[in-house]
């Protein structure tokens, strides 16, 4: 993201943003991050890279809890899930 340093956050993508606010999530090395659809707005290669700095938090002892909406690759980052649709409908591994 360094040839984009000098653009407002206004004036990049919503990838670019997205992996703008990761980073300086990760700057403020936190034992707790609160992430809002962190994979949305982002290409594939982002999105795997997203995946691996989550791994890498989980692996430092960081607790991560993500907002997520596709159920399809819940299971395959997340190893523990809340499922709510008004309420709590799901609860676990």
């Amino acid at each position: 993201l360094l040839d984009y340093a000098d653009r407002q956050i206004s004036q990049l993508s919503g990838g670019q943003q997205q992996r703008v606010f990761l980073a300086r999530a990760l700057a403020q090395e936190a034992d707790l991050y609160f992430m809002d659809e962190p994979f949305a707005g982002v290409d594939v290669a982002s999105e795997q890279n997203i995946f691996n700095a989550l791994k890498d938090l989980k692996a430092k002892g960081k607790t991560v809890c993500v907002v997520h909406h596709d159920l399809a690759t819940v299971a395959e980052y997340f190893d523990h899930v809340i499922l709510l649709n008004g309420r709590v409908v799901a609860c676990g591994e």
